[in-house]
């Protein structure tokens, strides 16, 4: 079952607050992904991309650009 998001919320110290169609909502802390993905230092140096981010079109993930995204079952999965 995929857990397809509703809506995003960029927070302080790169946390995001996710909420899934399903009702539930919950903080992912995208942090992490500057180690594992130097993509993702973008979001951290470049002023107002982390802010930017949408949910895509069918809530199967969020996105900031072309080249950054995550899925929904990785926010939920990893989401606290």
């Amino acid at each position: 079952m995929l857990h397809l998001v509703s809506s995003v919320e960029p927070l302080d110290d790169f946390c995001l607050r996710v909420t899934f169609a399903d009702g539930v909502t919950k903080l992912y802390d995208v942090t992490p992904w500057f180690e594992i993905v130097p993509a993702f230092l973008a979001l951290r140096d470049t002023p107002g991309l982390f802010e930017s981010v949408t949910v895509d079109g069918e809530g199967c993930g969020i996105s900031w650009n072309e080249g950054l995204d995550l899925s929904c079952e990785e926010l939920f999965e990893g989401g606290f």
